[in-house]
C-alpha cells in the first residue's frame, strides 16, 4: 500500500501527544487482515500558521512515543480493533 492509498482511507484510530501522531490502518491483503501503523510529528509554522510535518523525531519525543505504542499493542491484544 502506497502512502497515497492511505491519505484516501481512515485510521481505524489515532492517538496522538505533543505533536507525535500514530494512527493505526486496517489492511486486507490475500484474504487476510490485520492492522499497520504510520508514526508522523507536525508542529504549527511560527510564521505561516501553517501545520507541518517532520520527518524526525526529537529524542524528547520518546517517552510519547513509546506510550502511544504500548497503548496501540494494548487495544490490539484486547481484540479492540475488531471489525
Amino acid at each position: 500500500m502506497t502512502l497515497d492509498t492511505y491519505a484516501k482511507n481512515k485510521p481505524v484510530d489515532s492517538l496522538s501527544v505533543r505533536g507525535v501522531n500514530v494512527a493505526v490502518w486496517q489492511q486486507e491483503k490475500d484474504e487476510k487482515s490485520f492492522r499497520q501503523i504510520t508514526i508522523k510529528k507536525s508542529y504549527k509554522d511560527q510564521e505561516s500558521g501553517e501545520i507541518k510535518e517532520l520527518k524526525s523525531l526529537n529524542v524528547q519525543d520518546i517517552p510519547y512515543l513509546i506510550q502511544q505504542l504500548q497503548d496501540v499493542y494494548t487495544k490490539e491484544m484486547r481484540g479492540l480493533y475488531e471489525s
